[in-house]
């Protein structure tokens, strides 16, 4: 189907605030300029709502491009993927001190504790991919202390204040 002329879809990406950074506002789109800049798509983040993917270049004058999607996932399926996510806490050593991160994650699986152990894995994957660099977390080096489907979740270390939040 050929858009209308003035149809958002027709324009293509369009500018966020930062002149490196380019919005789609179709998944066409984004693939259309990754194929023009000569790079591929990738996904770079995904949560129970959401799925965003985004294309990097270098352009002429050595500045970085960037081109993001984002696929809001429809309601009734976002509820789903919410009553499947999990939120894990892990924590780890970085020269004497507790350093702790927070993922969530949607684990596959049919029993609880086959859900609970594969979001441990892909939390502490998750975690020494992104923080790895920094910090230095691996996944031989993390150790989970939370394991909670999201709709269960306070928001809350153990011992922490009693209350939710909203």
């Amino acid at each position: 189907m050929t858009p209308a002329p003035g149809d958002e879809a027709a324009r293509g990406p369009t500018r966020e605030g930062r002149e490196d950074v380019l919005t789609a506002h179709d998944r066409a789109g984004i693939d259309a300029w990754a194929r023009a800049m000569g790079t591929t798509v990738r996904q770079v983040d995904e949560d129970w709502e959401s799925i965003t993917y985004e294309a990097e270049s270098t352009g002429p004058d050595g500045v970085r491009l960037r081109c993001r999607y984002r696929y809001r996932i429809p309601p009734v399926a976002a509820m789903r993927r919410l009553a499947r996510t999990h939120v894990v806490g892990m924590v780890h050593e970085v020269d004497g001190a507790r350093c702790h991160h927070v993922r969530r994650v949607i684990p596959m699986g049919t029993t609880d504790s086959e859900l609970r152990h594969n979001a441990v894995l892909i939390a502490s994957a998750l975690i020494d991919l992104q923080r790895h660099g920094r910090c230095g977390a691996g996944a031989a080096t993390l150790v989970p202390y939370m394991v909670v489907p999201a709709l269960e979740w306070e928001g809350r270390p153990p011992g922490g204040p009693t209350h939710r939040r909203g």
